[in-house]
C-alpha cells in the first residue's frame, strides 16, 4: 500500500535509517494494505482450488509477488524498481481480465498510456536524458540530483557537481550519500571546514548494514581531511595528494 501511495519514500528506503523508519512505521497505510494482502491472497487462493479463473490467477500471483514488500525484509529502490514488475504481471492479468469485455475502457486505458508514453520518450534517448526528465518529473527527487552531480563531478565540473549535491541535500539532508558526496567535493573545491562538517554528518547517517560497504571510502577521506587540517595547524601552503584518489558514491 505504501509503494502505491508513496511513491517517494521508497527512494531512500535501504539506504538511510529516517527513510528505513518511515518504511517501517506501522500507520493505517499499513494496516490497510496487511488487510487487503491477507484478503487477495485467501480469496484468489479459494478461487484457484474451485477452478480456473483468470481474474483469480492474476490476483494470486500478484500477491505472492509483493509480499516481499510488505515490510519483511528492506530493499532499497535501486532493486526493488527492478523486481516490483514481477507483481504487476498478475496484475495486468487481473485488469485485462476484467475489462476485455469493456472495449471502450481498454480504449480509453490504451490512450492514457499512450498520452503518458509520448511525454516521456525523452527518458529512454540516453542515460542523461533518464536523469533530467526525472529530476524535472520528481520534484523532491534527490537520488537524481545525486546522480547528476556524479556525473559532473567525474567531468571534473566540481562546481556544477556542488550544486546538484546540495539540491539533493535540500531534499534530503540526513542521506550518507548525500553527505559524503558533499564531503568530497568541497574537500576537492578547498574548503576544508565544510568537507569536516559534511564527513561528520555523514558519519552519523552510516548504519550497521551499510558499515562494511562504505568503511573503505571514510577512511580514505577522513585521511585526506587530516592531512590537510595537519598541514594547516603546521602553516604549510601547498601539500602533496593525490586528487585521484578522492571518490564519490552513488
Amino acid at each position: 500500500m505504501k509503494v502505491a501511495i508513496e511513491h517517494d519514500f521508497i527512494r531512500g528506503f535501504g539506504t538511510n535509517q529516517t527513510d528505513n523508519k518511515i518504511g517501517y512505521k506501522k500507520n493505517w497505510l499499513f494496516f490497510a494494505g496487511l488487510i487487503l494482502f491477507v484478503s487477495i491472497s485467501v480469496w484468489s487462493g479459494w478461487c484457484i482450488l474451485k477452478g480456473w479463473n483468470p481474474v483469480a490467477w492474476g490476483l494470486f500471483w500478484f500477491a505472492i509477488n509483493i509480499a516481499m514488500w510488505c515490510n519483511f525484509v528492506t530493499y532499497q529502490q535501486q532493486i526493488a524498481e527492478r523486481y516490483v514488475y514481477l507483481a504487476n504481471i498478475g496484475l495486468m492479468l487481473a485488469v485485462a481480465s476484467v475489462l476485455s469485455p469493456y472495449p471502450a475502457l481498454v480504449s480509453a486505458l490504451l490512450a492514457a498510456y499512450a498520452v503518458r508514453l509520448w511525454f516521456a520518450m525523452d527518458l529512454y534517448i540516453n542515460d542523461w536524458w533518464a536523469v533530467e526528465y526525472t529530476i524535472r518529473e520528481e520534484k523532491k527527487g534527490s537520488y537524481m540530483w545525486l546522480m547528476r552531480g556524479v556525473k559532473k563531478f567525474m567531468d571534473k565540473d566540481h562546481i556544477g557537481a556542488l550544486r546538484d549535491f546540495n539540491e539533493a541535500y535540500i531534499c534530503k539532508p540526513y542521506d550518507l550519500k548525500v553527505l559524503f558526496n558533499l564531503a568530497t567535493t568541497c574537500f576537492i573545491l578547498g574548503d576544508i571546514v565544510k568537507a569536516r562538517d559534511f564527513y561528520e554528518k555523514a558519519k552519523l547517517n552510516v548504519y550497521d548494514e551499510l558499515e562494511n560497504d562504505v568503511k573503505p571510502a571514510f577512511e580514505q577521506l577522513e585521511k585526506l581531511i587530516s592531512q590537510v587540517e595537519e598541514g594547516v595547524k603546521k602553516g604549510e601552503t601547498s601539500m602533496n595528494i593525490d586528487m585521484s584518489r578522492i571518490m564519490v558514491v552513488k
